[in-house]
């Protein structure tokens, strides 16, 4: 959920310092930042260790797959096997996060997909329609 004062899990997919940054600022005391993907091999991170601590803060790392598996899901979206709707999740533009959350908290949506239509378009040549 959403604390007044940050949010309790923060999930952090980009592998850089500032998205670590940004999950950091923005989860709650006592809250969990996920690390779902890491910083670049041999990349030093500045963290406020005393920050970290006497906000009980935890980080955990979650390793999600390997670049074989990367590419066989990708084959999956591309071919349209797997799809957003098959998967019964919602999608939403990054603007519509706050709604999207309201939602999953009345017991609405429960799987958001964020998209960001417009970087997708500029790195693969897929339209919003695509996503």
């Amino acid at each position: 959920g959403i604390a007044e004062d940050g949010a309790e899990v923060v999930v952090c997919g980009p592998g850089s310092a500032a998205a670590l940054d940004a999950a950091l600022e923005l989860v709650a005391p006592a809250g969990t930042v996920v690390m779902f993907a890491p910083l670049e091999a041999g990349t030093r991170y500045p963290l406020d260790q005393a920050g970290v601590y006497f906000r009980d803060l935890r980080l955990i790392s979650s390793y999600s797959c390997g670049p074989e598996d990367t590419k066989e899901a990708l084959r999956l979206i591309v071919a349209g096997l797997v799809t957003a709707e098959r998967l019964g999740a919602s999608l939403v533009r990054l603007e519509e996060v706050a709604e999207a959350y309201r939602r999953m908290a009345e017991g609405g949506d429960q799987k958001v997909i964020v998209t960001f239509p417009e970087r997708a378009q500029s790195l693969t040549g897929w339209g919003s329609s695509d996503w």
